[in-house]
């Protein structure tokens, strides 16, 4: 299936970026290529995530402190944000 990244989760990704370039800018790297492959579990497991809020769904990605949260759709599977775990975040439609 189809992953999207809607606009919320482009602008969650570039605070990612800029995260661990200050943070752990050795881990930078490591941090994307763990995104990528999880999204690609997700084309192929559109379930795999938790569901939190009504149909949307969230999945943790591994050995990093960010999850991404998203909902299936027929056709797609649209990406709503890439969240920092330890954030409050329940005014946001996330579990928190």
């Amino acid at each position: 299936m189809r992953v999207v990244l809607l606009d919320t989760a482009r602008t969650d990704l570039i605070w990612f970026r800029r995260y661990y370039r200050r943070v752990f800018p050795e881990g930078g790297r490591e941090g994307v290529r763990r995104f990528n492959r999880m999204l690609k579990a997700l084309a192929l497991m559109p379930e795999l995530g938790r569901v939190v809020v009504a149909d949307n769904r969230e999945v943790q990605i591994s050995r990093t402190p960010f999850s991404i949260v998203y909902r299936v759709r027929s056709d797609r599977i649209e990406v709503l944000r890439v969240w920092d775990q330890r954030a409050d975040r329940r005014e946001d439609g996330g579990s928190g």
